[in-house]
């Protein structure tokens, strides 16, 4: 796994979370995965192969995914298939 530099998190994530009920499943994630891909150098944060198209990764929860940290930016990562 790479270290990752966190940068500020994408706007569209933090208006999301003050959205009341917000959850990720309810993100639209284009902005997110854009940022995360950016501060990872296009490199998958597991494997480090480069990541060419935004649409051939997900996102990842480095830790394991709850309601207190599903919409926390740290606590995110893209990654390849």
């Amino acid at each position: 796994m790479i270290y990752i530099k966190k940068m500020p998190e994408p706007k569209s994530l933090e208006e999301h979370r003050c959205t009341p009920g917000a959850d990720f499943d309810g993100l639209d994630k284009t902005q997110l995965r854009e940022c995360l891909l950016k501060e990872q150098g296009y490199l998958c944060a597991y494997c480090m192969r480069r990541i060419h198209n935004e649409k051939d990764t997900k996102i990842e929860h480095y830790i394991a995914r709850n309601e207190a940290n599903e919409l926390e930016y740290p606590n995110l990562l893209a990654v390849c298939y």
